[in-house]
Order: C-alpha cells, then sequence, then structure tokens
C-alpha cells in the first residue's frame, strides 16, 4: 500500500508549466498551470501547501530539471522523482488515446508517478545542479571552441594578405607570444617601427623564454625587409590585433571554464572513473556525463550505444536480415564519444590496433572512428556500471573486466 495519498506531475516548458493533481484512485483532482519563474512557483508552493507530507512529484527529464521549479520543490520537503521521457512515451502508449496537450501530458507523468513510483529513484538534486552546471558550462566551452576557430581562420588570411612571412616565424599563430606580439604590433610596419631590444623584451617576456634570440632577429628582419610604403596597414592593423585580442580572450575564457568544470566534476564520481579511460580530458568527460546523466538509465551496453547514436537498429522483415541508422540519438552524448574515440587513437595502444584494422578492412576514417566508438561504448559502460578505473594490465580472466582491456 502506497504512503502517498496524491501524485503530481509537471510538464515543464519553457516560460510556462502545468501540474495535474491525481488521487490513489487515478482520478483527476485540480490542474495547475503556472509561469516559469519565482512568482510562478511561489502559487505553485500556494496550492500544494495542504499536501505536502503526503505527496509525490515527477518531473520528466533525465534528472536535470529547471532550477527555479526544483530548488522551490525540494526546499518545501516535497519528494521529487525524475521521470524518463521515453518511459512517459510508453506508458501514453497504453491510453491509445491520439491526444497532446499539456494537461494531457501531465496527467500521463502523474499516472505513471502513481503505477511505478516504488521503481524509481529520488531526485539528488545537488548532483541534478552539478549536472545542470556542467552540461551548461560545458556547451558554452564548444560553442567558444567554434569562435575560437573562426577567428582563427580570419586571422591565418588576415596576415597572410599583408606579412605571409610572419606565418612561418611562430609554428602557430594562436600560441601566447604570437597573439601578444599581433595585439599590440600587428603589422610589419609596426614592428619595424620599434627597436628590437624592445621586441626581444616582448617576446621573451610572453614566451618565457622558448623563442630564441636568433629567431626574433629573424622576425625583425623579414618585418623591415617586407614593408611597402605604398601600402596602408590602419586598417590591416586594426582587423589583425581585434582579432588577436578576440582569440586571447576565448582562450582565457576556456580556461576558465575548464577550472569551474573540474571543480564540478569532483563531485560526480562517473567522471573520476571516465577521466582514466586514455584519450578522455575533462570537457569530453563533462560533456558526456551531463548527456547521459546516470548509467542506471540503460540496461546494457547496447542500449547506451544506441542512445549515443554509435549503434544501429535492427530492420528485418521475412527473410532480409539488415540495419538502419538511428536518428533519434542524443547529439551530444553522439559527438563526445565520436571525439573521445578518435583521441583515444593517439592515446591507447588498443585502440590504435583496433582503428588499423578496420581502416585495412577498407572502412573510411570516421567509420573506423565510429567502429571504435562502439567498441569503447562497452568499455565505460563496464567501468561505470561496476565502479571499476580503466586499467590496460588487468588480468583478462575477470568477467567484469574483460571488455576495459580488450577490444573485439
Amino acid at each position: 500500500m502506497s504512503k502517498y495519498n496524491y501524485f503530481i506531475g509537471i510538464d515543464t516548458g519553457r516560460y510556462s508549466n502545468l501540474a495535474v493533481v491525481i488521487n490513489k484512485q487515478g482520478t483527476k483532482l485540480e490542474s495547475i498551470k503556472f509561469d516559469n519563474n519565482h512568482k510562478g512557483c511561489s502559487m505553485l508552493m500556494e496550492r500544494l501547501a495542504k499536501r505536502t507530507q503526503n505527496s509525490l512529484i515527477g518531473l520528466e527529464g533525465q534528472g536535470v530539471c529547471s532550477n527555479i521549479l526544483t530548488n522551490r520543490l525540494s526546499s518545501s520537503c516535497f519528494t521529487i522523482k525524475p521521470i524518463m521521457p521515453i518511459n512517459i512515451k510508453r506508458h501514453k502508449d497504453y491510453f491509445t488515446q491520439d491526444v497532446k496537450n499539456d494537461e494531457y501530458d501531465a496527467y500521463v507523468i502523474a499516472d505513471y508517478l502513481r503505477l511505478r513510483h516504488d521503481h524509481i529513484k529520488d531526485l539528488d538534486v545537488k548532483r541534478s545542479k552539478a549536472l545542470n552546471a556542467i552540461k551548461e558550462l560545458s556547451k558554452l566551452y564548444k560553442d567558444f571552441a567554434k569562435q575560437k576557430c573562426a577567428h582563427l581562420n580570419m586571422l591565418n588570411q588576415a596576415v597572410m594578405e599583408i606579412f605571409p612571412e610572419y606565418i612561418s616565424i611562430f609554428s602557430k599563430i594562436n600560441c601566447k607570444s604570437s597573439l601578444a606580439l599581433l595585439s599590440q604590433l600587428p603589422t610589419q610596419k609596426d614592428i619595424a617601427g620599434i627597436s628590437l631590444g624592445r621586441l626581444n623584451t616582448l617576446l621573451s617576456k610572453n614566451s618565457r623564454g622558448h623563442i630564441t634570440t636568433e629567431k626574433i632577429k629573424h622576425l625583425y628582419t623579414q618585418a623591415t625587409l617586407s614593408l611597402n610604403d605604398s601600402l596602408d596597414y590602419t586598417a590591416s592593423g586594426l582587423r589583425i590585433s581585434s582579432l588577436a585580442k578576440m582569440i586571447s580572450y576565448l582562450q582565457q575564457e576556456q580556461a576558465r571554464i575548464n577550472k569551474i568544470i573540474k571543480s564540478y566534476l569532483k563531485d560526480i564520481p562517473e567522471a573520476n572513473i571516465l577521466l582514466t579511460l586514455p584519450g578522455v580530458d575533462t570537457i569530453l568527460a563533462a560533456r558526456f556525463i551531463s548527456s547521459i546523466s546516470s548509467i542506471d538509465r540503460f540496461d546494457n551496453s547496447d542500449a547506451l550505444a544506441l542512445y549515443s547514436g554509435v549503434a544501429c537498429l535492427d530492420d528485418k522483415s521475412g527473410k532480409k536480415q539488415r540495419t538502419k541508422r538511428a536518428y533519434r540519438v542524443n547529439h551530444t552524448a553522439k559527438d563526445a564519444i565520436m571525439q573521445i574515440a578518435n583521441c583515444s587513437i593517439r592515446f591507447n595502444p588498443a585502440s590504435k590496433a583496433y582503428y588499423t584494422r578496420k581502416r585495412k578492412e577498407g572502412k573510411r576514417h570516421w567509420q573506423a572512428v565510429k567502429a571504435l566508438a562502439r567498441n569503447i561504448i562497452r568499455v565505460i559502460y563496464v567501468m561505470l556500471k561496476n565502479n571499476i578505473k580503466y586499467n590496460p594490465n588487468i588480468s583478462k580472466d575477470s568477467k567484469n573486466t574483460r571488455q576495459i582491456t580488450h577490444f573485439n
């Protein structure tokens, strides 16, 4: 017999939410529409005040819910249970009603909660907040990376137009010393207009002594020789200086985001396990863990692979045995696992051997990487499910660790 008398399903939206309250028998008692802000949440709390002690609330999602709503509900001593969207969809199919509106969706959430609440874990509010922050920060990091790449291409083009010799002097145009130089002295006219000693001081300070005196002299000579009095360097200088400053700013912000994400990952045990896998850095671990939320959502590695977009769906009909591509996947998880696989080729000998074998079979680069990602998913699933860190020296005789040390 359930200890709860009321079950509340909340269908969340961007601007407004809708809650439906039902009793033990599944009868709808009331529906409450409220705005997705502090005032709206306060109104919901007032309406639910008399049912605080014997009510259970269900929120559709992966355990990463609206901060405002989650904070208000948890602070008001409500028990919250996150419900996976796929479970709601399956439960909705039982009703055999082609209805699509917020009130009906909220009722289905409440009814599923009424029938299955004993099998659903309570929402871990602290973990939910951490995952939400990690998800937002990792997305911001990727957005900054795209912007940096675009600005870097424009910077390369701008420098090549007026001072192509510059590219051969620095190994990377976006290194700290190069960006510092281009921010202050964007053209060869600016470089040639100062003394060699001042140029030496500027580059030595930002390169920490890695740029030799000979290279600095070579740069100074090339800047002097490439001067053209018929050219106006004002527009090009402003363009190069602005782009260099933007790239420097984006790199600083990425470093700051990376540091904050690391602080959040300390409270996520799965992330610390995933970081032991060769080819996984802080950002990739953050993106993958925040996209899957919890490994307990998946019954096996096949389900995780399908969710991550590196497995195909069976498409059998009669004697035909074939597969088809899955389109309804989590694209963040797919991007993260593909990047993990691509990086593991450089850092993991087993991954390198598997990738080389697939390439010899005639697969293109990304086809081989996707095949490798499918195997890495098996490794990750066992690691996270059994709380095991990656160790290539573990005996392959162990049932739980065989997949961690071996690529089929």
